[in-house]
């Protein structure tokens, strides 16, 4: 196997999410690989793969091509009612009524089962959410609300995830040479061809904003099919690795540290572990005696399964009220074998 160091920060939620999406489209390709974190003062994320960097550019960008045409399952949008043009596996996007979800729901149900057994694909958009129509009260409201929490495109202008972000990002990766996409795989090169400059919304919150290249971020984007979420009776839904369960913008989130080389798919059962999400988890007021009991055995736990530390990241809500943006800041690296 070959060890590709990729570009990025152990402190950047991105770093974490491209090296789980390289893999895994990889993966999808018919090659074995994994990734780690290298262990040093500064650590670097290492791919393990059988391909060169050359190889594995090669792949991203034909994944891109494949994912970004205008008859893709990706660049489906819908037709008529007040989602008209929206696309139709973007949870967040134009709420709908209780009359208008029928056509809608349909459109996205048809469209859905298409993808069943696509592996990649279908585990992508399970792990974005559903719109929430079972909350849907008599005066119509938000589906927002069974988005996923990793899913952060801001929406101003009515802006949504997969017609406004992830399929230009997929087009722009496609039309590269594969050695400007290998480039910007190992941080080489910046490329950011849908960003501007310092104000660059290219790492979709999973990082500040800034220049971020492309096919870092589509490789960050189809990493978020590790983070389930899950649907509620009567609240938000909720998404792996983030807290409070209860907010739609989460404050706090946490993601495992391998130094060994890990599968997307194991990476995935580490996230959604019950002891992740007690290791993670820091209860506001008093110290509550069980909770952290729990979470030393947690942290033992986790210790065991090859995860020796947890990167833990604040969350931030910006923009206006009506289309709030959110966004994970720098992380902080905490050491798993004993109390912090």
């Amino acid at each position: 196997m070959t060890a590709i160091a990729l570009t990025g920060g152990i402190g950047e939620a991105l770093s974490h999410f491209a090296a789980v999406g390289a893999a895994a489209i990889a993966r999808q390709a018919g090659y074995a690989a994994y990734f780690h974190w290298s262990d040093e003062s500064v650590p670097v994320v290492m791919l393990d793969i059988d391909l060169d960097i050359e190889g594995l550019a090669t792949v991203v960008r034909e994944h891109a091509r494949e994912h970004s045409p205008e008859d893709s399952w990706a660049a489906r949008t819908a037709s008529g009612g007040p989602r008209d043009g929206s696309g139709l596996f973007s949870v967040r996007a134009k709420g709908v009524g209780t009359d208008e979800w029928t056509a809608y729901g349909e459109q996205r149900r048809r469209s859905r089962r298409a993808l069943v057994g696509v592996g990649l694909d279908e585990r992508l958009v399970t792990a974005l959410g559903e719109p929430a129509w079972w909350l849907i009260d008599a005066q119509g409201r938000s589906l927002d609300d069974g988005g996923s929490r990793w899913e952060m495109k801001t929406r101003n202008r009515g802006e949504e995830f997969f017609v406004h972000r992830f399929v230009p990002l997929g087009r722009a990766v496609a039309q590269r040479e594969v050695g400007d996409v290998a480039a910007g795989m190992t941080g080489r090169t910046v490329i950011d061809e849908l960003g501007s400059g310092a104000t660059s919304r290219t790492a979709t919150g999973l990082r500040t904003p800034g220049p971020t290249d492309s096919a870092v971020a589509w490789c960050a984007l189809w990493g978020l099919h590790v983070m389930p979420t899950i649907a509620r009776r009567t609240t938000v839904s909720q998404s792996a690795c983030v807290w409070p369960r209860q907010g739609v913008h989460p404050r706090m989130a946490v993601l495992p540290v391998f130094t060994e080389p890990v599968s997307p798919r194991r990476y995935g059962e580490i996230c959604a572990s019950v002891s992740l999400d007690r290791a993670g988890v820091r209860a506001g007021g008093q110290s509550d005696p069980i909770t952290e009991l729990r979470a030393d055995v947690a942290r033992k736990w986790l210790a065991e399964q090859g995860v020796p530390a947890l990167v833990r990241f604040e969350g931030k809500k910006g923009g206006g009220s009506s289309a709030p943006g959110r966004q994970s800041l720098a992380g902080e690296l905490e050491v798993l074998n004993g109390r912090d």
